[in-house]
This record gives C-alpha cells, structure tokens and sequence, in this order.
C-alpha cells in the first residue's frame, strides 16, 4: 500500500464514521421517549412570563 492508497481508505472511513455519528444524532433526536423532553425545552422562553412582566417598566 502506498501513501494514496491510504489516503483514499482514510477519507472512506471517516465518511463512514462521520455518517454513523450523523445517523445516531438523528435517531436520537426521533426517539419514541423524546417528544417529551423536546415539547417541554420548547416551552422554555415562554414560562413565568407574568413574574417578569413588571421587570421591563
């Protein structure tokens, strides 16, 4: 094997890594138990909005 030769099976397997990592990311974000957890993280900015309404006068 010379230095090309490793090179092109270097780049294919950081592709591959890189794509698996890619993979686990999206079925993480799309696991059954995480719509939960996402719903409640996107009601963040809008808790206790009446404690510091009266902040901003």
């Amino acid at each position: 094997m010379d230095f090309y030769d490793t090179l092109v099976w270097s780049r294919i397997l950081g592709l591959a890594i890189f794509f698996g990592l890619f993979a686990v990311f999206v079925f993480w974000s799309y696991r059954p138990g995480g719509r939960r957890y996402y719903d409640d993280a996107a009601q963040v900015p809008f808790r206790d909005e009446s404690k510091h309404a009266g902040a901003e006068n």
